[in-house]
């Protein structure tokens, strides 16, 4: 009889077993489940955030096409010595600006050197055209003109 309860202990002792085994795979299956289930959710929530991103981007592309256009712009720094007043200087940036490729001119003034950056379209020597044909540059010395820089020495009268 011994024999026989040893038995049954055994094999209770294995059921047991077997149950507690079951019982790890079904916790282990669960956190593995919960793991994929925050993974599916991380994934949903990255594809909201690119189609937000997306239509966030798309109002700045409008922004972006008129950025490439100021790119083909170029910019002169014009220095003028020898100007007096700021309403001299003032009238010659007017002079500038009254010129079709300029598109933005600005005036920095000092006594005895002025800069006005201009941005405008075509070469600096191209520029320099357009404003011989204002009549500005009449009585005014240029003295120097490289690509992006003009220097005007304005005589003393």
């Amino acid at each position: 009889m011994k024999s026989g309860i040893m038995k049954i202990c055994k094999v209770l002792l294995v059921i047991g077993l077997a149950a507690i085994a079951t019982s790890q795979i079904a916790q282990a299956q669960s956190k593995v489940d919960y793991a994929l289930n925050t993974a599916e959710g991380a994934a949903e929530t990255v594809n909201k955030a690119g189609k937000t991103l997306k239509t966030i981007s798309s109002l700045f592309k409008k922004k972006d096409k008129k950025a490439a256009e100021n790119i083909t712009e170029i910019a002169t720094s014009i220095q003028i010595s020898g100007v007096r007043s700021y309403e001299d200087a003032n009238k010659f940036k007017d002079a500038i600006v009254s010129c079709k490729s300029v598109k933005s001119a600005n005036l920095k003034f000092r006594k005895d050197r002025s800069t006005i950056q201009v941005a405008h379209d075509g070469s600096t020597e191209d520029f320099l055209e357009d404003l011989r044909k204002t009549g500005t540059l009449a009585g005014k010395n240029i003295a120097s003109l490289e690509e992006g820089f003009i220097e005007i020495e304005v005589p003393q009268q």
